[in-house]
C-alpha cells in the first residue's frame, strides 16, 4: 500500500465511526421519545376510563353509586388525587402538590399524578371529592375507588 491510501484509510474509520455515533444517539432519543409517548397514552387512556366512568354514573339517579376499578395505571404514578379547588379543603399530605397548587390556581383542574415525574393536572366534569383533598396510594398499578352520585355532582370516597 502506499502512503496515500494508508491516509485516506484513516478519513473513512473517522467517518465511519461518526455515522455509528449518530445512528447511536438517534435510536436511543427515538426510544426514549417512544417510551415517553406510550406513558401519554396510558395517561390519556387512564383518564378517558375515568371521565367515562363519571359521566356513565351522572346519567343515573342520585344516590346510585359504582365501584371503579382501572388498571394499567402508568408505573410512574404514585398517587392519584382529586381536589375540588372550589371549596375549601384540608392540608394535602404531599408537598409537591402543595407547592404546585400556590402557583397554578386552575379552578377547573381537580384531577392530579404524584409521580417521579411532572404530570399535567386533569378537568374531570362534575367530579368532587370526599374528603376534600381526596388522595390515594396506587398499588399494583391499580385505580380501586366508590363513586357517588350526589345530586349535580359525582363525589369519589
Amino acid at each position: 500500500m502506499n502512503k496515500k491510501a494508508i491516509s485516506e484509510q484513516v478519513f473513512i474509520y473517522i467517518f465511519v465511526m461518526f455515522v455509528i455515533v449518530a445512528i447511536l444517539i438517534f435510536g436511543i432519543k427515538m426510544i426514549k421519545d417512544t417510551t415517553n409517548l406510550g406513558k401519554s397514552v396510558d395517561i390519556a387512556v387512564f383518564q378517558k376510563d375515568f371521565d367515562n366512568a363519571i359521566q356513565t354514573l351522572y346519567t343515573y339517579s342520585e344516590g346510585s353509586s359504582q365501584k371503579l376499578i382501572i388498571k394499567n395505571i402508568p408505573k410512574g404514578i404514585k398517587v392519584i388525587c382529586v381536589i375540588d379547588q372550589k371549596i375549601s379543603r384540608n392540608t394535602i399530605p404531599y408537598e409537591e402538590l402543595n407547592d404546585y397548587l400556590e402557583g397554578n390556581s386552575n379552578p377547573t383542574k381537580n384531577l392530579f399524578f404524584i409521580s417521579k415525574d411532572f404530570l399535567e393536572p386533569k378537568s374531570i366534569k362534575y367530579l368532587t371529592a370526599d374528603p376534600n383533598p381526596f388522595c390515594k396510594q396506587i398499588e399494583k398499578s391499580t385505580l380501586e375507588v366508590t363513586l357517588v352520585h350526589t345530586g349535580n355532582t359525582i363525589t369519589i370516597k
